[in-house]
């Protein structure tokens, strides 16, 4: 009998989740084009002669995403056709922090992504590797980066530390209770020397990471485990937190995380948008167990993923056979689905971007519209 009504509670369960099929939506589906490539961010390239802070020129908001930085060669990661790069020296340089025409004081030497005091975001769908409701709102937070940067000896830039700012935002998943984040630094090289110290990790006794004295993953020294369980930060135990609207409000804590490098990266390797090579920075969540992953669409699992996870209904590179994938990161936080309205329902444009079509390139042009009725 006891088997039983677990087999019927996880039915429920399962049934929930997939609700009325995997993309159903009213009265059509949405098919992926195969070959679309789910890309939402680019790397640009700058070369400064003089000091200099840098911009993004975003829909008339000058960003600061280089403070005070020397001269050299630089690389940004930006949103697809996220800007104009705008150069300013120093001493003429503002954020939106400060007055225009206060001064920067040199030395500062920070490049940020997606912008001084600006927040980008990441979705994720929970029911890996099915492809659940597709809202997209099991797991929101915004986060920001911030690379400290040191010259090397040809002209190109190294990073000293690396500050991760996470606001969780939303949890629509309450049948996972434990979810972490981690970074994946993919260059080989590095793995076992790279990261001297992590501080600001949220974690429990009982979480699912198990961190070294200098805050790596036990065994995995290319793995930095972010946050334990997202529900702390909401001082929450668990539940579906902010993706119903007749349902209570939760505000989360931000959560400031600096890693210290020993054998420092070069700032070109650990962007979010992996070089020509393979080399990025990679955030991940996994719910459950740890070895059960989601990544954006072409990113690597990690050593601790379960491999059996990848092979079913051929599920590669995080996506499925029908190309939708579990993972998104967006240049700004947008309205997300309410819980189990599918996104491309929440936002009628997002079958323009699919499909590729011209002037819904980018996340401002298909998420400016959105039926107010089916956010959050």
């Amino acid at each position: 009998m006891r088997n039983l009504l677990c087999c019927l509670v996880l039915g429920v369960l399962f049934t929930a989740c997939h609700k009325d099929g995997p993309y159903k939506g009213g009265d059509k589906d949405l098919v992926v084009p195969l070959d679309f490539n789910w890309k939402t961010l680019e790397r640009q390239d700058l070369k400064l002669d003089k000091p200099s802070s840098v911009y993004l020129v975003k829909n008339g908001e000058e960003l600061l995403i280089g403070d005070g930085l020397e001269a050299g060669e630089y690389t940004f990661t930006t949103g697809i056709k996220g800007g104009e790069l705008k150069v300013k020296p120093s001493a003429m340089a503002y954020s939106i922090a400060r007055a225009p025409g206060d001064e920067v004081p040199n030395g500062h030497n920070m490049i940020y992504y997606p912008g001084e005091g600006y927040w980008a975001s990441m979705m994720v769908e929970d029911i890996f590797p099915w492809l659940g409701d597709l809202d997209m709102n099991d797991v929101v937070f915004n986060f920001r980066l911030g690379y400290e940067t040191i010259s090397d000896n040809n002209n190109g830039k190294e990073v000293k530390s690396l500050t991760i700012w996470i606001k969780p935002v939303a949890m629509g998943g309450a049948a996972y209770k434990q979810v972490g984040l981690a970074l994946n630094f993919v260059n080989k090289s590095m793995k076992h020397l790279a990261v001297n110290k992590v501080s600001g990790q949220v974690f429990m006794e009982d979480e699912m990471f198990t961190l070294n004295k200098k805050g790596n993953e036990e065994g995995e020294e290319y793995i930095v485990p972010l946050i334990g369980n997202l529900y702390s930060c909401f001082g929450k135990e668990g539940g579906i937190l902010n993706t119903e609207r007749n349902l209570p409000r939760f505000d989360a804590e931000e959560v400031v995380i600096k890693i210290e490098f020993s054998q420092k990266p070069k700032l070109t390797e650990i962007q979010l948008e992996p070089d020509n090579a393979g080399n990025m920075m990679d955030l991940f969540v996994t719910f459950g167990t740890r070895g059960k992953e989601v990544h954006v669409k072409g990113r690597p699992a990690t050593a601790k993923m379960d491999p059996e996870l990848l092979h079913h209904s051929n599920n590669r590179n995080f996506s499925s056979p029908e190309n939708w994938v579990w993972a998104l990161i967006l240049d700004t936080p947008l309205k997300y689905p309410q819980e189990s309205e599918a996104i491309y329902k929440a936002y009628p444009d997002f079958e323009k971007w699919v499909n590729g079509e011209a002037g819904f390139e980018t996340q401002d042009e298909w998420s400016f519209n959105y039926n107010s009725d089916l956010v959050y």
